[in-house]
């Protein structure tokens, strides 16, 4: 990648990075709905210092139902008729292992550490930057702008439904919440909870399991506590679901040490043992379903529960544009660990594709191009961004070839020169795509 060169984003940045540590001290994880606080208390706050900074920044503000806000730029009497740039301030909980404290913004050497610094305050706001640099230029644009702020992205995009319920979706635009260069294709992706139910007494060696599980990552801890009293942890290492290979499953690591453990029944074992040949370390669903490069499948177990008398493990499993649902469902109904195992479909995205053809892509390619050099023909995702959800947006940026398993982890950061990078390319995209 070239070196970075925008005199305009040198100048600026420092604002840039003072905005940015505001919001990234907010710790914006879902919380209990309340009145007027439909995610919680933490979205909520961060859509408030958002709207702040972007009135500040000389923006027309909206706030809907404290669920998503907006900055609007350039309004014309057609308002509805608009360019959309859709960003989340949410961020997944810390989680163990950092360095650096996680609800905040930390600057050491060439990055910049913290949660949401990528995924995705960051890079939001790096779009609101660029367009404030459009503004502040004097520049008169043809269309109108608006840049979206929603919170609730990281749970299931819930919040775009306030929006839609009362605003029209964007004529075309982007949300900055995946990769570079533009993506034209998004993987489909279905989850599963498998629930398997034991006879009684066959559960009695095992009686809890514990870690932090959450579906959007690779739990790195988990604890099986024995009905000896002793307790058998593992560690293995935690990277986003959609990257399965880049991390060590700890759920998966346990099952592996544990499925002839003296301690349990042989239905627990055959369990355990089902869950290591077809699940541990086998991220393409080899164990599962045998060899389906066509499918280009990716196998993320993440939560396993232990409920009286059964195990309850979630998975997510994401598949080629060129599959279908059904066909997913009834390889693994299949390959279940026992007969009276329930299979339960729990989230379900099909694949998207956009028209490859449009004229936005074009823009985007150049865009990104002209600022790093590199290669910017659209390419296919395993991610599931707000494009799946808004109507006419595509996902661009802000993570560059090579960086992956940042997000949702611990550490969670950019380089420095990227955010400057990502405020660059935004700029360059917005101000043709609004001429």
């Amino acid at each position: 990648m070239k070196a970075f060169e925008s005199a305009v984003v040198e100048q600026q940045f420092d604002e840039y990075l003072e905005a940015l540590a505001r919001l990234m001290k907010i710790e914006s994880v879902e919380g209990p709905s309340e009145v007027g606080a439909p995610f919680g208390q933490g979205p909520k706050r961060a859509l408030e210092v958002m709207l702040d900074i972007a009135k500040e920044w000389g923006f027309e503000v909206t706030n809907v139902e404290n669920a998503v806000g907006f900055a609007s730029w350039n309004s014309h009497a057609d308002m509805d008729d608009y360019v959309g740039v859709l960003g989340h301030l949410d961020v997944v909980s810390a989680g163990s292992g950092w360095r650096y404290p996680p609800f905040a913004l930390t600057i050491e050497g060439d990055q910049a550490f913290g949660r949401g610094v990528l995924d995705n305050k960051g890079p939001l706001l790096a779009s609101l930057f660029a367009a404030k640099i459009l503004k502040d230029s004097g520049k008169v644009y043809t269309k109108n702008l608006r840049v979206i702020f929603g919170t609730n992205e990281e749970s299931g995009s819930r919040d775009l439904a306030y929006y839609l319920a009362k605003h029209p979706a964007p004529r075309l635009g982007f949300t900055p919440d995946s990769q570079f260069p533009a993506v034209y294709a998004e993987k489909g992706v279905v989850s599963f909870r498998l629930t398997t139910p034991f006879r009684s007494g066959e559960l009695a060696g095992l009686t809890a399991i514990e870690g932090d599980f959450v579906a959007s990552s690779i739990p790195d801890q988990a604890i099986f506590r024995l009905s000896d009293g002793t307790c058998q942890q593992f560690t293995g290492k935690r990277t986003p679901s959609n990257e399965p290979h880049l991390g060590l499953n700890a759920i998966t690591l346990g099952a592996s040490q544990l499925h002839q453990h003296d301690l349990f029944s042989s239905e627990l074992q055959a369990y355990f043992s089902w869950m290591t040949y077809s699940l541990h370390n086998l991220h393409s669903g080899e164990g599962l379903v045998g060899s389906t490069p066509e499918m280009d499948l990716q196998v993320s177990p993440h939560t396993l529960e232990l409920s009286e008398d059964q195990l309850i493990l979630s998975v997510s499993v994401r598949y080629s544009i060129d599959c279908i649902e059904e066909q997913i469902v009834a390889l693994l109904q299949d390959n279940l660990p026992t007969l009276e195992t329930k299979l339960d479909i729990t989230r379900s995205f099909a694949p998207i594709a956009f028209d490859r053809s449009h004229p936005m892509l074009e823009t985007m390619r150049r865009s990104y191009e002209s600022v790093t050099g590199l290669d910017g023909r659209p390419i296919i995702t395993t991610g599931a961004t707000y494009a799946r959800f808004m109507p006419n947006i595509i996902a661009f940026g802000p993570s560059f070839p090579g960086q992956i398993g940042i997000a949702h982890n611990h550490n969670e950061y950019m380089f420095v020169d990227d955010l400057k990078r990502n405020i660059e390319i935004y700029r360059r995209t917005l101000d043709e795509l609004l001429r």
